[in-house]
C-alpha cells in the first residue's frame, strides 16, 4: 500500500528499461526502514522454509535497490545497513534458490534441461545485479585531476535488457562496447522526462558534443575522459548514448539536487575508440556538481572541433 501511494505521487515517466535509482522514493531512509521490516518477517518465518523463500523472493528487489543505492548512502546509513558483502551474498543466494525451486519438477526427470534452465535464469537475473555490485564495491581510483574535486559522482552505463561487457581496463571492470558510429555530430544527448509536460521528454545537446571528429584524435583503443561541458539536469534526467547498438545511457537521478533545481553540472565521459574504428567502448560518466546555476538562455556552447581546442580532455 505504501509503495502504491508513493508511485501514484510521482510524476516520472514510465520507461521501457528504468533504473531503480530514478524512483524518488528509494531514499536511504526508506530502504533501511523496509529492510528492518523484512528482518522481522524473516524472523517470523524462520521455521517455515517455503514461507522464508517467498519472503526472500519479495525482498530481492529491495536488496537489489539497496545495493544500487549503496554509493549514494551516507556513512551513517551504510553503517546501519550492515555489511555490504552479507547483503550481496543474500541477494545472490536468493537468485539461486529461486531458480532451483522454479524448475524443481525437472530435477529428476530431465536433469540436463533442469541444469540449463536454472543456470540460464541465474545468469539473466545477474546481468543487472552485477552492475549494481560493481558500483557498490567501488572502482579503480580516479585520476588526480578528478580525485581532488569534491562530490564527484561516478556512474556506470546501463544497456537495454543486456549485461555490460567484461573489460579489465575499465574502472569497474564493465563497459558497453558497440559498433563504431558512422555519423552524428554528437553521440550523446541529455534527455529529461516529466509526465506533466507535453511532450513529456526534453532533449539537450551537450555544449561540447562528442562525435566522430573528436574521436579521430584518440583512435588508440585506450580510455580517455572527455568533457561534455556544463549542463543542468532534472529529477528524471538521463544521458543517452544511442548512436551505438545496443542502446545505452547513464541514470542521473542520484546527482540531482532538488533544493537547487537549476544547478549546473560538469560532465566527463570515459570512452575508448578502436584504432581501426570498428568499436567504441563507454565505461563511466563523471558528474561534478558546480556552485553555479544555469542562466535562462545559455545556448549550446561552441563545439570543440569548431573552437580548435579541447582543453578539458584527460588521458587515462
Amino acid at each position: 500500500a505504501e509503495l502504491e501511494k508513493l508511485e501514484s505521487e510521482t510524476s516520472f515517466y514510465l520507461r521501457w528499461n528504468p533504473d531503480v535509482l530514478h524512483l524518488p522514493y528509494t531514499t536511504g531512509a526508506n530502504l533501511l526502514r523496509w529492510e528492518r521490516e523484512f528482518d522481522a518477517m524473516e524472523k517470523l518465518a524462520a521455521g517455515d522454509a517455503r514461507a522464508l523463500l517467498n519472503i526472500r523472493r519479495a525482498r530481492y528487489n529491495l536488496d537489489q535497490t539497496l545495493i544500487a543505492k549503496w554509493p549514494y548512502l551516507t556513512v551513517q546509513q551504510r553503517k546501519a545497513a550492515g555489511n555490504l558483502e552479507t547483503l550481496i551474498a543474500r541477494a545472490e543466494q536468493t537468485l539461486v534458490d529461486d531458480q532451483n525451486d522454479l524448475f524443481k519438477g525437472l530435477r529428476t526427470k530431465a536433469p540436463a534441461k533442469y541444469k540449463k534452465l536454472v543456470e540460464g535464469g541465474i545468469q539473466w537475473h545477474r546481468s543487472g545485479l552485477d552492475q549494481f555490485i560493481a558500483r557498490a564495491r567501488g572502482g579503480k581510483p580516479l585520476p588526480p585531476k578528478f580525485a581532488r574535486k569534491p562530490k564527484v559522482c561516478r556512474i556506470l552505463p546501463d544497456r537495454n535488457k543486456l549485461a555490460l561487457d567484461i573489460d579489465p581496463d575499465a574502472p569497474f571492470g564493465l563497459a558497453n562496447q558497440g559498433a563504431f558510429p558512422a555519423r552524428s555530430r554528437s553521440w550523446f544527448f541529455l534527455r529529461s522526462y516529466d509526465a506533466k509536460r507535453r511532450p513529456s521528454w526534453l532533449n539537450l545537446q551537450p555544449p561540447l558534443p562528442l562525435g566522430l571528429k573528436r574521436a579521430q584524435a584518440r583512435l588508440d583503443g585506450k580510455y580517455h575522459y572527455l568533457s561534455l561541458g556544463k549542463m543542468p539536469i532534472e529529477a528524471d534526467s538521463r544521458l543517452a548514448f544511442q548512436a551505438i547498438s545496443p542502446q545505452s545511457g547513464f541514470c542521473l537521478a542520484p546527482v540531482f539536487d532538488p533544493g537547487r533545481p537549476n544547478r549546473l553540472y560538469d560532465f566527463f565521459v570515459l570512452a575508448a575508440f578502436a584504432p581501426d574504428r570498428t568499436w567504441v567502448k563507454v565505461a563511466e560518466l563523471l558528474v561534478i556538481p558546480l556552485d553555479e546555476d544555469a542562466k535562462p538562455a545559455t545556448g549550446q556552447g561552441v563545439p570543440p572541433e569548431e573552437a580548435g581546442q579541447d582543453p578539458q580532455d584527460e588521458f587515462l
